[in-house]
């Protein structure tokens, strides 16, 4: 290195006897007055230069541990790195699930609701039905008894003369009387089956008892029977309704 070869020289020239004066930096430790001789001045020298040296392996040694240091701090840094990236993943794999989850609850709750207005349908439907066969005879498979056929049909009547006693108002009446008169008619139907009649007669205008008797039953007539099977709608045998239907006995 510098130190030894400047050391090598000085040493040189002091074997030749050749005077020489050096000029070197005041060691800061040493606080007595720079000597005058060769020997003691290249002692003081080398013992600078051995403490530099080992200042500069102290700190080569320091920088080599920083250096360490800072190689696992990034090792480290490098794990942390990875071990978020897949916190992230992991992270993002359970908001798929969870999202999943979430829509196939939706979906079954749905299915829930639909299921349930469904159920309320067919209760509805059921219910229906069940009104309807109350409201059919035996015959066909119901529990509709002569009375309740007569109670239902002199309904029916009572609403047909109560739409031909509202003022006319074109198309509106019309509708409500045919639908009136529709329902009287099924009411009747009802009623004919449960007594085993042999028809039903829808009267027309200016139609009475006996004449539909002899249209029906020939020039002997029986209008006193087709009035009897139809006493839950008539009072009086020469008043009848157009519209009205009657049970032929």
């Amino acid at each position: 290195m510098e130190f030894t070869a400047l050391r090598n020289l000085v040493l040189a020239l002091g074997a030749l006897g050749t005077a020489v004066t050096v000029t070197a930096t005041p060691i800061p430790t040493d606080p007595s007055p720079p000597a005058t001789a060769t020997g003691p001045r290249i002692d003081a020298l080398e013992a600078h230069i051995e403490g530099m040296q080992d200042k500069l392996r102290e700190s080569a040694g320091a920088r080599k541990a920083a250096d360490q240091a800072r190689m696992e701090a990034e090792r480290r840094l490098a794990a942390s790195i990875q071990t978020i990236e897949q916190l992230r993943y992991e992270l993002a794999r359970v908001e798929d699930a969870r999202n999943a989850l979430s829509e196939a609850l939706r979906a079954q709750a749905q299915a829930h609701l639909d299921a349930v207005a469904r159920l309320a349908e067919v209760r509805t439907d059921t219910q229906q039905l069940d009104q309807l066969y109350r409201r059919l005879p035996p015959a066909l498979g119901g529990t509709l008894g002569i009375e309740e056929a007569r109670a239902a049909a002199t309904t029916s009547y009572q609403v047909l003369v109560e739409t031909l006693r509202q003022p006319a108002r074109g198309a509106a009446r019309q509708i409500e009387h045919d639908a009136a008169s529709t329902q009287l008619q099924i009411d009747q139907a009802l009623l004919a089956v449960l007594t085993e009649a042999s028809g039903l007669y829808r009267v027309r205008e200016n139609d009475s008892l006996a004449l539909i008797s002899r249209r029906v039953y020939g020039p002997e007539g029986r209008w006193q029977a087709l009035f009897e099977a139809n006493r839950h709608l008539l009072d009086d045998p020469d008043r009848l309704t157009p519209g009205m239907t009657l049970v032929l006995p």
